[in-house]
């Protein structure tokens, strides 16, 4: 009589003599003719109360995976914040299962071969297969996805800049939307934010506000429009132009999304605009991206889809054109504008410093009589 040993796993059991083996099923249901020559009847109700348990858990582990895959594929096409919550629910659900199954398939697998091997007095062993280390690759696979997940559902995107980690305490950042200025007024007050104290002008024309995000104290004067309303046709995030925290935009800006035709289609794209930014009074912007710690100076005219980069200067009186890359630590100046000098390391900290002080210093026109 020729013995050897069953192996357990994920899949089911099988019988290894190390000649051949019988093939794996589904289940843990020992053979009955090796039930036979061992002797052993009642090895299979062990096998089954010890292990099935295991066997069940596995699918359940592999459903709950489906379920987070397919809810971050939905995330990733619409993505709505409700949707990453689900998505991060069930990444968790899933990983919790798979670790416990890997936990069962470690602790509980070795008790059942201590049980079978007393039970048949060394005749038949309970080894494990590959299974529970490909458990332990999903294991740790779904915990780095569970902390993925948590990174997109609380906004918390780390990108090593200091705007990145005072981005999206909500879902527009950590900024706030504009929704109850009373635009066109005839009074001269600034409305002050009570979360963010950004103070705008009564005086200022917000076109749109419910897609407009202010980052926090955030100045913009009596004058200024910004066209919130200017937004892109189809699916896909409302806002339009984001601020943010202190950027100072002077009296009689117009601030305006850039647009284009892009095979037949008219739309307009949205404008980033980072951490301490001074636009001029009179100025035209129609960028798609400003940096941080950058001044634009009076009645300058920024061209659509311009890019200018951090610490970077544009004279007054300049006229940039579409489609222009300022380099970071630049001036530039005249029109059209071009590279008059590079400025020194210490740009970002003037700038820090001016626009906190205009914050600071800046006090609403009363008008006249008052």
């Amino acid at each position: 009589m020729c013995l050897g040993f069953y192996r357990f796993g994920p899949d089911g059991a099988s019988w290894d003599d190390a000649g051949s083996c019988t093939p794996p099923r589904l289940g843990y249901t020992v053979d009955d003719a090796i039930l036979q020559l061992t002797g052993q009847k009642d090895l299979a109700k062990i096998a089954l109360k010890a292990l099935m348990g295991i066997l069940i858990l596995h699918p359940i582990a592999c459903g709950l995976v489906f379920l987070s895959l397919l809810a971050s594929l939905v995330t990733t096409w619409h993505p709505v914040r409700a949707l990453n919550v689900i998505s991060l629910i069930a990444v968790i659900l899933s990983a919790v299962a798979a670790t416990i199954v890997f936990v069962i398939d470690i602790v509980l697998i070795p008790i059942a071969r201590q049980k079978v091997e007393e039970a048949t007095k060394n005749a038949l062993t309970v080894a494990l297969g590959n299974g529970a280390w490909m458990t332990l690759g999903a294991v740790a696979a779904l915990w780095l996805g569970v902390i993925g997940a948590s990174v997109i559902a609380c906004g918390c995107f780390g990108c090593g800049k200091r705007r990145g980690r005072r981005a999206k305490k909500n879902q527009y950042g950590g900024a706030e939307k504009l929704h109850s200025l009373d635009n066109g007024s005839s009074a001269t007050a600034t409305e002050m934010s009570p979360r963010q104290r950004n103070k705008v002008s009564r005086r200022a024309t917000i076109a749109g506000p419910q897609n407009i995000i202010l980052g926090g104290k955030t100045v913009i004067a009596s004058g200024a429009i910004i066209r919130g309303d200017l937004r892109r046709t189809g699916t896909g995030s409302a806002v339009v132009i984001s601020l943010g925290r202190y950027c100072l935009i002077s009296e009689q800006c117009i601030m305006r999304p850039p647009y284009k035709t892009y095979r037949g289609n008219f739309n307009y794209y949205p404008m980033k605009i980072g951490d301490h930014v001074h636009i001029g009074a009179g100025t035209v912007v129609e960028a798609a991206t400003i940096g941080n710690h950058v001044e634009i100076g009076k009645n300058c005219v920024i061209g659509k889809f311009t890019i200018i980069k951090d610490c970077a200067k544009i004279d007054d009186n300049s006229i940039v054109p579409p489609n222009t890359v300022i380099p970071a630590l630049a001036r530039f100046g005249g029109s059209p504008a071009q590279f008059i000098e590079e400025l020194p390391e210490s740009t970002m900290e003037n700038v820090e410093i001016h626009t906190k002080g205009y914050y600071s210093r800046f006090q609403p026109q009363e008008p006249a009589g008052h």
